[in-house]
């Protein structure tokens, strides 16, 4: 039989004398005696050791200021201040099932078993993890969710959406879209509308602009199937995908000033030593500068040298 994480919030009332939360209850499972950090979510009380918690999650709660010199002074943070100090988390941010979801995982009492986490638990932890700076825990989150979502998820849409609300890394989430842009099948017009509605902004004329880009330059290749590095590189591109990703100024100068350089992009390329969204960019506008400068036979001739 499944165990389920144990999410319960029972436990003896508490008078406070606070006005925002007159009876607390302390959580049955994470008021850890010996604990420095109070927090409270609604009515609840939790009571866990601040050593657990990464810095951002304090600053997070310090009203913009800077923290103080002493982990006493931080929010929440006090052995005897139960009420007068709890960090007080809004239901908006988080529940007090959810929260308990992240004090699962730093104390988990079967140490690497996670089996008792639910697909929907892990995207609760990844989207506090992320909120709050637990780098560990949301990198831990991500390796448990792509994997089992590809089973349990089996719509491509809903998969997306689903990524896009929890704003899952941009490599993962490329993925999606390209598998989207490529599909035999175009967009029904509800596909379309959920596209339009997600965060990132109206997607779905996007989507489309990527799927007539990839049939446009598959014709361009004589209705021959493009490799991967390419297709991604001209899905990015149509989907403004890109807009996220580090300056090139890392590498010396910017794109656009690359761009009338081929052969330093090139070089660039062929060195497989930039972070993989960037390398990407860089193959975008290699692309662009081919399909300005180059007759098709030797743009794909070009192209093939940079697989």
């Amino acid at each position: 039989m499944t165990t389920r994480i144990d999410t319960t919030s029972t436990g003896t009332p508490q008078s406070t004398g606070s006005p925002q939360s007159p009876q607390t209850v302390r959580h049955s499972v994470y008021y850890r005696e010996g604990g420095d950090l109070f927090i409270l979510i609604s009515h609840i009380i939790f009571r866990l050791h601040s050593a657990d918690f990464p810095r951002t999650f304090f600053e997070a709660f310090n009203n913009g200021l800077p923290l103080g010199p002493t982990i006493d002074t931080w929010p929440g943070v006090g052995g005897c201040s139960e009420f007068k100090k709890a960090i007080i988390i809004p239901l908006t941010d988080a529940t007090p099932e959810q929260f308990a979801k992240i004090a699962w995982v730093l104390h988990n009492p079967l140490y690497d078993d996670w089996s008792a986490a639910t697909l929907e638990d892990w995207f609760d932890i990844v989207r506090l993890a992320d909120k709050w700076g637990f780098t560990n825990i949301k990198t831990m989150a991500l390796r448990r969710i792509h994997p089992r979502a590809q089973g349990e998820i089996p719509d491509l849409l809903e998969r997306l959406c689903k990524y896009e609300f929890y704003k899952l890394p941009n490599d993962i989430i490329q993925e999606l879209y390209i598998e989207l842009c490529t599909r035999d099948e175009g967009l029904s017009d509800d596909e379309f509308d959920r596209l339009d509605s997600l965060p990132r902004g109206k997607m779905g004329r996007q989507v489309q602009r990527g799927r007539e880009a990839c049939y446009k330059a598959r014709a361009e290749n004589g209705g021959r199937e493009l490799v991967d590095s390419r297709k991604k590189a001209i899905i990015v591109g149509a989907l403004g995908l890109a807009s996220r990703q580090p300056s090139t100024a890392s590498v010396g100068t910017s794109i656009s000033a690359l761009s009338s350089s081929p052969s330093i992009l090139t070089s660039l390329i062929l060195s497989r030593r930039l972070p993989t969204d960037l390398f990407h960019c860089l193959q975008l506008e290699q692309l662009n500068y081919y399909d300005q400068h180059l007759p098709h036979g030797k743009r794909n001739a070009k192209w093939e040298t940079l697989m």
